[in-house]
């Protein structure tokens, strides 16, 4: 029996395989080893089938229990087959709270050490940013699958509006900050603060949502079941995609599925209408997005089938009629193993409103869902924690709070589990753990290495410009000119100069690509597929088919003209962007030209290393704008027909040019002209007012998206004009602090101390800092 070791880093994103302790040749997980372990961890089994051709393998893995638990799924899928037998053994890592640790160890270590950008505000706004990265979960539905009451649900409360019929109107972002009073920002459509809100509560969300002139309202408090220590969670609450005021939250939730997206997509849907038109439409979206990529992009879509409660105890099957209904019907759509919770979103609202509540409140609410936590309770079909995927660690968590629940006697708890809500919570904890923790470990760890970087390069010039006494007063003047260099400015305005015409020619470049990319709408085709089989001459319902149709074809058109001109926008601006980092390094390498003929070869670049890595890694916000809705417009116009009529009798003898006519029975015999006014709807009419309608759409966000470029490179270059001076302070002053380094004998020896136990102690840090990513 071969031994094989897979070991995953999911800091660097490696994966080693080892067969009987020594490190496997060429073979066919070559491709995979760079990726993700989640998006090809599906094609293990059947890879070590192919590579080491047994029928029994034992498999020892390294690397993080959530990354163990889905290997240990994987390969008992292939055993039940019957495809192999593997005998599977976990070899732990480190988990991702142990490694956040011991990076905060590290840094409060490195901010006492005598440099002066590690102690500055700028290395711990950074730091700060890194460890403060937050993921986005955009709650999505059709109408009235209660997606309002799944929000207020999941943080404790009672905030969101929510009814019968379509409800929300406006943007809500909800973002952790474990506070359990809500603050909220009102903002309007130009994203300007129009109201702000210390303790915000249901009745004000309500009034705001009301309100024609909020856009978005950004809350801040407590989601209960995770801790903004560890990630900072966003809800994104936008009107369902048939029921969107603003074209905006249409184009919110496009960017959510997007393929390339990291956020987190909730789809709620009501279990008891699941085939409509919007949310197909919707769901071939997520299904087109779901096919690109691997686990990860499956795992970050979940299904939410909502208002389980409302079925029958008697009449219904949960299992046959929903859970499995529910996959059958996203299979038809071409979603494949979807990600399915079953939710009773309003009991656990109620629950949790209840476990907060005193007194009289607390009463009604006992009165109000008793009954109903009595039927979560007592019917084991509507238990539905048991229908949740988790790994087995999340699926103990569940278990075992279950289980303190029914030793304490306590039927709240009971059905706050059997509601669903605990197991959903989970699998978005187990995302944010999986995805988002090792990304940020592996972003936090890299900021750090380049700071230290930056201190080891520097500290390694003054040890050697300290070092050598003879040459000290030829260092001395060398560095009095290039301070003298950086202080004038002269350098500094050939550079922004530069900047100048870096923004002049993005916007020339970026007009003349979203030209182009205006030429490559297809509009024609649209037009071409509504006249394809249908008559010229059309009735109201065949036009509402018609208009039905164009809005979501010609919807479609125009989220896929938005993402390619936000992709376009991001991809001219972060080019030219690094065009003008490179720009800036050849400048820096320009001004130490004086110190290339001797021993010591100065890299200004190299003391900036983890600034130029923020520029690096700048991106442009997301372009939010408002489209032209497309209404039911028709003309109905009257025209005149000819209608053969017939009669019989005696009659057709009197006309003879009528006696061999095979047309006519021999009751006919003569036809006559009758005017008989008919309505209907011109189709060719009908589509030549249509497309405009299109045409002028995308054409006005091609000019809004042109504006809204034009001031955003005018921002980039403000930033960057901003960013280089501060680049240029941080070197006067190092470059300050070479020059007091040699302006004694006495300044020399302090000088060299300093960096010898600086150089020492960077050495022991960055190898702390080393070990942080491996497992």
């Amino acid at each position: 029996m071969k031994k094989i070791e897979i070991s995953h880093n999911p800091y660097k994103t490696v994966t080693t395989i080892k067969m009987n302790g020594k490190e496997i040749g060429e073979s066919k997980f070559d491709s995979y080893l760079r990726e993700r372990f989640q998006l090809w961890v599906d094609k293990i089994p059947e890879l070590l089938i192919d590579v080491f051709n047994e029928d029994i393998i034992e498999v020892n893995f390294h690397g993080t229990e959530l990354d163990y638990q889905d290997l240990k799924i994987e390969l008992e899928k292939a055993e039940n087959s019957g495809k192999a037998k593997f005998n599977l053994s976990h070899k732990k890592a480190k988990e991702f709270g142990e490694k956040e640790k011991d990076i905060r160890l590290i840094y409060d270590e490195a901010s006492k050490l005598p440099f002066d950008t590690l102690k500055s505000n700028a290395l711990k706004d950074a730091y700060e940013k890194a460890f403060d990265e937050k993921l986005e979960i955009n709650i999505v539905a059709t109408m009235s699958a209660g997606k309002s009451t799944l929000i207020n649900s999941l943080v404790g409360k009672k905030l969101l509006p929510s009814k019968q019929g379509a409800c929300t109107a406006i943007i809500t972002k909800i973002e952790d900050d474990d506070d359990n009073t809500f603050k909220a920002i009102v903002l309007d459509k130009d994203n300007k603060a129009i109201g702000k809100y210390s303790n915000i509560d249901y009745t004000t969300m309500k009034s705001l949502n009301d309100n024609k002139s909020v856009s978005e309202v950004n809350i801040k408090g407590n989601i209960p079941f995770v801790s903004s220590k560890d990630v900072s969670l966003i809800f994104v609450d936008t009107p369902g995609p048939d029921n969107a005021m603003d074209e905006r939250h249409a184009e919110i939730t496009h960017k959510a599925l997007g393929s390339s997206s990291k956020m987190l997509v909730l789809f709620v849907m009501n279990g008891g209408t699941l085939n409509n038109n919007s949310q197909k439409s919707f769901l071939q979206d997520i299904a087109k997005s779901m096919s690109v990529g691997g686990k990860q992009s499956k795992e970050r879509f979940i299904f939410v089938v909502n208002k389980i409660d409302e079925y029958k105890v008697d009449d219904d099957d949960i299992e046959k009629d929903v859970l499995e209904g529910t996959r059958k019907f996203l299979k038809q759509i071409g979603i494949e193993s979807p990600n399915i919770f079953l939710v009773s979103a309003e009991i656990a609202l109620g629950i949790r409103r209840l476990k907060n509540a005193a007194g009289d409140e607390k009463q009604e609410l006992l009165d109000e869902y008793r009954y109903k936590m009595n039927k979560l309770n007592s019917n084991v079909q509507f238990h539905l924690e048991k229908y949740a995927k988790l790994p087995a660690s999340s699926q103990q968590i569940i278990d075992k709070e279950l289980e303190a629940a029914i030793k304490n006697d306590d039927k709240i708890e009971q059905a706050l589990i059997h509601s669903g809500i605990r197991s959903l919570e989970e699998a978005i904890s187990v995302y944010v753990t999986k995805y988002t923790r090792p990304s940020k470990i592996a972003n936090i760890v890299n900021q750090l290495t380049h700071e230290f970087d930056s201190a080891n390069a520097f500290a390694d010039t003054k040890m050697k410009i300290v070092s050598e006494k003879g040459k000290r007063e030829e260092y001395a003047r060398k560095i009095k000119k290039l301070d003298e260099k950086i202080s004038s400015g002269e350098e500094s305005k050939k550079f922004k100069k530069e900047i100048e015409n870096f923004s002049v020619e993005a916007y020339k470049n970026f007009n003349d690509k979203l030209n182009n990319l205006l030429v490559g709408v297809n509009t024609e085709e649209l037009k071409t597929n509504l006249s394809r089989g249908r008559n010229d001459e059309l009735d109201k319902e065949e036009v509402r088919e018609i208009v039905r149709e164009f809005k979501t074809s010609g919807n479609k058109l125009q989220k896929d003209f938005i993402s390619k001109t936000e992709n376009l926008l991001e991809k001219e601006i972060k080019e030219r962007g690094d065009e003008l980092i490179q720009d800036y390094i050849k400048q820096l390498n320009t001004l130490s030209e004086d110190f290339k003929n001797t021993d010591l070869n100065l890299n200004l670049s190299s003391y900036v290393q983890r600034e130029v890595n923020d520029l690096e890694n700048i991106s442009i916000q997301d372009m939010i704008d408002k489209a032209e809705d497309i209404k039911e417009e028709y003309h109905t116009e009257t025209r005149s027909r000819t209608v053969i009529k017939r009669r019989s009798g005696w009659d057709r003898f009197f006309h003879p040019t009528e006696w061999f006519n095979p047309e006519y029975e021999d009751t006919e015999y003569y036809t006559v002209d009758v005017k008989d006014e008919i309505k209907f709807i011109s189709l060719d009419k009908l589509i030549g007012n249509l497309m405009p309608k299109l045409d002028r759409t995308i054409y006005q966000r091609k000019e809004e998206t042109l504006e809204f470029a034009k001031k955003g490179i005018e921002k980039i270059k403000e930033f960057f004009n901003k960013k280089f001076e501060e680049l240029d302070e941080i070197l006067r002053t190092l470059t300050k602090n070479l020059g007091e380094s040699i302006s004694s004998e006495e300044a020399a020896k302090k000088a060299l101390e300093d960096a010898e136990k600086l150089l020492k102690s960077l050495e022991q840090i960055k190898s702390k800092l080393e070990k942080v990513l491996e497992i």
